[in-house]
């Protein structure tokens, strides 16, 4: 079994000029700084994105290049199609050195480990529920208001 996350990072440290230490604790440890730093990143980098079909990326402080969306209810089923599709997107395109960054559930899991390892030269990352106060209006998980996002009630 190879981590493509370890990979990915490794990469991201030999061709970035800014050591990406932002972006291996976007998800763990939960602190709010590091996400706010992970949003500030954005904005400097080409950014792709896989979100849930309900998310509203108009709302994030940053505007991706490319944006994906996967079904809200059983996108293992039905949207293992988004491999091939944006697969082909990067070959068509030539991407290279771009982030692809995914808060997709468990099909997060499957979706970023099939592109990296259909083109490994690019960067894949589970941001999580990172950006979910701007993609739906409200933090989605306990966590985010334990860590001081105050920006508006659990949805669940």
């Amino acid at each position: 079994y190879y981590n493509y996350r370890y990979h990915t990072l490794n990469l991201m440290n030999k061709n970035m000029e800014k050591l990406p230490s932002i972006i291996l604790n976007a998800h763990m440890p939960h602190h709010k700084d590091v996400h706010e730093d992970l949003l500030k990143f954005c904005n400097t980098a080409a950014v792709n994105m896989i979100v849930n079909e309900e998310a509203d990326v108009d709302k994030l402080p940053f505007k991706p290049k490319s944006v994906w969306r996967v079904s809200n209810v059983d996108a293992l089923r039905k949207d293992l199609g988004l491999i091939e599709e944006i697969s082909e997107y990067i070959e068509k395109n030539d991407v290279k050195k771009e982030m692809f960054v995914c808060g997709a559930g468990p099909f997060t899991n499957i979706l970023l480990h099939q592109l990296w390892k259909r083109n490994p030269t690019n960067y894949y990352i589970d941001t999580g529920s990172t950006y979910d106060y701007f993609l739906f209006g409200v933090p989605t998980r306990g966590w985010l208001t334990k860590v001081g996002d105050k920006r508006g009630p659990e949805l669940r």
